[in-house]
Parts: structure tokens; sequence; C-alpha cells
């Protein structure tokens, strides 16, 4: 590795103002920032939709979604769990199942904005069901 010019190296330390300002600027960026997602709570939302089944079967269906960005996955109803993929303050939300994906969630996505959500389930009885609709915050009720 070649030595740095000295035009680059610090010759005098930093005015005093200029040594507290940098550690008050560190922790303000901090504090903004807010807690690490680690433990932060899943949020549930509740979802509406159209719930598509081999065939033309079409019914109108109810849903609800947990992300939980702390572990990276995303519970979808009682079909089971996904990993998400994709960075995760992109404006969507990508899931996906473990390969191979036999009976469960295989892939899904949702708009953090608008609530539109897509979740792909493969199911043995069935084969794949798709459902299309829009989610919102939910809470339990009791």
């Amino acid at each position: 590795m070649l030595p740095l010019p000295p035009r680059y190296l610090a010759t005098e330390p930093l005015p005093t103002k200029d040594r507290l300002r940098l550690p008050a600027l560190v922790l303000v960026a901090t504090v903004m920032a807010g807690p690490p997602a680690l433990g932060a709570e899943p949020v549930h939302l509740g979802c509406e939709g159209k719930m598509y089944a081999s065939g033309d079967r079409v019914e109108d269906y109810l849903m609800s979604l947990a992300i939980d960005e702390g572990t990276r996955t995303v519970t979808v109803g009682t079909y089971g769990s996904a990993q998400l993929i994709g960075r995760p303050d992109n404006e969507s939300v990508f899931f996906m199942g473990v390969e191979p994906v036999v009976v469960g969630v295989s892939t899904g996505i949702l708009n953090r904005f608008t609530g539109d959500v897509s979740v792909h389930i493969v199911t043995l009885t069935d084969g794949l069901y798709r459902f299309y609709g829009w989610c919102k915050p939910a809470k339990r009720l009791f």
C-alpha cells in the first residue's frame, strides 16, 4: 500500500469547537434514526380482495399479514411464513418462500404506501392460489 501524500494527513488538531461539534452531530443523527428494527414489533395488516384458484374459481377473501422486519419474515394468515427479500427501505416489500416450496407461501409483494398486495400460495388440493387485494393496519380485537 502506498503512503498518503502529506496534503491528506492532518497536521494540526481540530479547533475545540469543531471537536465538540462532531460528537454532537453523531448524537443527533442517532436519536433521529430511532431504535433498530430488531426490537420493533411486527406490523399487522388486514387485507381484503379476490382469491383465484384453479380453473375459473374466484371468491371474495379476507386475509391477515404480519410483517416482522426484525426477523425479516412475513406471515400470511394460516398459510405460513416467507422471508423478506430486497432492501428494507424500498417502496414495496417483496417476500418469497424458502426453496423448494411444496406447500405454503410462494411469493408476494406489498406496496407500503397504497397497501396493494399480491400473494401466491401453493396448496396440495387446488394447486396455486393467487390473492390480489389491498391491506390496511389492523389491531387484535381481544
